[in-house]
């Protein structure tokens, strides 16, 4: 049997009022555009999906906050995780607009199993109980908990190995080799992220009836010049502190690379500052001491 995300907490006692959490809350961040490229979207295409279950877990109150940092994260099995890697890849070798959509995949339908992953410190000495979805019987697990069961997720494969990898990365822990290819492919970056053009055709989220009722025509599908995926990885630039082994932050090269595109206008030095003679300091009087018997004066 496998458990719910709201089956794990810090205490041995489970509350019924669970609480949402969104793995993404916006599509700014780098793995967002990572979806985006290999996933078979276009440009912020995810912020219809950010209110999606498929971007959504329900977890005990005193685990929200553990989730929303990210030092907990689900990540799918290891064949799951294949079958991610393999599509990734065609994606990344076949025209923009050719791809296929992640969330139209039957290979990565939402019946994936998941391991927990984390980054609690050993120092915490914290215990994680689980609770059996059926029985309601509570178990008790101790760092670095190798005895924890299994999960079933209502978010997607795709968006919650993006999350999970965040972590992954950041301690230089894989839960599988399978995971750590993934992880090698994106930092290689094969698609470049700044050749997205935006979708061609109408948002998903937006009210197709009233569209089609103005007008019997088919829809207009142009969109930018064709552009397809680039074979070739983004250069690092090892000085950057970001980039050094260990001390990767995701999008750190991709954030990079956003600086070094910055228009003339805002590159250009700040005018100094000029100020106006009305408030300009005035010298201070200082007051002198004569001898003793005369008054103090002031020059």
């Amino acid at each position: 049997m496998l458990h719910r995300p709201e089956d794990l907490s810090f205490y041995p006692t489970f509350v019924e009022n669970t609480v949402e959490v969104q793995l993404y809350e916006d599509n700014g961040h780098s793995s967002v555009e990572d979806l985006e490229c290999y996933g078979g979207l276009y440009a912020g295409d995810f912020v219809q999906f950010i209110e999606s279950t498929m971007n959504k877990i329900q977890v005990q109150p005193i685990m929200e906050s553990w989730f929303w940092r990210g030092d907990l994260a689900f990540v799918p099995c290891h064949t799951a995780l294949g079958s991610i890697l393999d599509f990734y890849r065609r994606n990344s070798r076949c025209d923009v607009y050719n791809r296929q959509r992640f969330d139209q995949v039957d290979a990565l339908s939402n019946a994936v199993r998941y391991t927990l992953v984390h980054g609690i410190a050993r120092s915490l000495d914290r215990r994680l109980f689980t609770r059996h979805p059926v029985t309601g019987v509570v178990t008790e697990h101790k760092f670095p908990y190798i005895t924890l069961p299994e999960f079933e997720l209502t978010a997607h494969p795709c968006i919650a190995h993006l999350h999970a990898n965040i972590l992954m990365r950041r301690k230089q822990e894989f839960s599988s080799p399978v995971a750590f290819e993934l992880s090698k492919f994106l930092m290689a970056a094969p698609f470049d992220w700044r050749t997205l053009p935006r979708s061609p055709c109408p948002s998903l989220t937006s009210d197709t009836s009233s569209s089609s009722s103005s007008s019997n025509s088919p829809p207009k599908t142009r969109g930018p010049p064709l552009r397809t995926a680039r074979k070739h990885p983004r250069s690092i630039d090892t000085s950057d502190t970001n980039t050094l082994p260990g001390r990767y932050h995701p999008g750190a090269v991709k954030n990079a690379t956003r600086e070094s595109t910055r228009t003339v206008e805002e590159a250009r030095p700040a005018k100094k500052l000029r100020l106006s003679p009305r408030i300009t300091r005035k010298p201070l009087r200082v007051l002198t001491q004569r001898p003793s018997g005369q008054r103090p004066a002031w020059r």
